[in-house]
């Protein structure tokens, strides 16, 4: 009897556990999109060589720049100013195969699904007043509430979430008016 009630608040305790981890909730196949969304994300801190990036690399003696914003333009399903209203998940910070403190490229940051809040459509679709974006491997990391003010973000569409463009995240708004030919 004393190991049936044993088991039995074992499995409760196990229940409660995964619970309050996020397992077995409604939420789980959410996360588990998110998740699935940062892994198939390209990898914009080493170049746009290949989706996903190499395991080495060669040799570089500084970051590269960041991509023209006429480059990315074709390619941005949305264009909009916005604010980072929460971060929805973070990946795990990339193995770079034990390369720490090496001169070469700035080394990406995790992946990370965010909702925008949407404070100007510049160009594009309209997504609406806020919009969920994975931010793919980057050497940059978006927080919530962060300063976004006088910056663009040019988004392209993907699935589940689009995917934010360029090596460093929001471009300047005027710069992107310019190659836009807007004036404010």
């Amino acid at each position: 009897m004393r190991q049936v009630l044993a088991l039995a608040a074992a499995a409760t305790f196990i229940v409660v556990l995964a619970d309050a981890c996020g397992g077995g909730s409604a939420d789980t196949e959410e996360v588990g999109a998110r998740k699935a969304a940062c892994k198939n994300a390209p990898d914009f801190a080493l170049g746009p060589s290949s989706p996903q990036a190499p395991d080495l690399v060669a040799y570089r003696s500084a970051a590269l720049p960041p991509e023209p914003v006429e480059d990315l333009l074709p390619k941005a399903k949305y264009v909009v100013e916005a604010s980072v209203a929460r971060v929805l998940y973070q990946g795990d910070k990339p193995d770079r195969g034990g390369r720490k403190n090496v001169a070469g490229p700035t080394p990406p940051e995790r992946c990370q699904v965010v909702q925008l809040d949407v404070t100007r459509m510049i160009a594009g679709a309209d997504p609406g007043t806020s919009i969920t974006v994975v931010k793919p491997l980057a050497p940059y990391v978006l927080k919530a509430g962060q300063s976004t003010s006088g910056t663009s973000f040019l988004v392209e569409g993907g699935d589940p979430f689009p995917i934010i463009l360029g090596r460093y995240g929001a471009y300047p708004s005027p710069e992107v008016d310019a190659a836009l030919g807007l004036r404010q």
